[in-house]
């Protein structure tokens, strides 16, 4: 986990100013537009909010990092990651940051799949 900080208003962390890093491997021999999208819903089902969302272009075998990834909550609610490629790949997963996960990975395996993986 990654301390930061961070301004009022709407963009600010949702519980504080840790965040849990994030990287984006991509090991397939292609460039790729990657898209990248991790909300948050509520307990009631009502709403969501967004902890996360970029899009990057990531070159054949290079990777990606965001320190200031996912923002630390101060409950620990179901986290929903979503990412697409240019060429309509997808993956989702659902998570939560419990049981000591430190980061996040999305790898782009040799073959062109997307793999989504929370690292303890």
């Amino acid at each position: 986990m990654v301390t930061g900080t961070a301004i009022a208003g709407c963009n600010a962390p949702l519980g504080g100013s840790e965040y849990y890093p994030i990287t984006i491997e991509n090991d397939h021999d292609q460039n790729h537009m990657v898209v990248v999208s991790i909300t948050i819903f509520d307990d009631h089902g009502l709403g969501f909010s967004t902890a996360f969302s970029d899009n990057m272009l990531v070159g054949a075998g290079r990777s990606q990092e965001f320190e200031e990834g996912i923002p630390a909550p101060d409950s620990n609610p179901e986290y929903t990651v979503l990412v697409m490629l240019e060429n309509e790949t997808t993956n989702r997963l659902d998570f939560t940051l419990d049981n000591g996960i430190a980061e996040l990975k999305i790898q782009i395996t040799a073959g062109g799949e997307i793999e989504i993986q929370p690292v303890r």
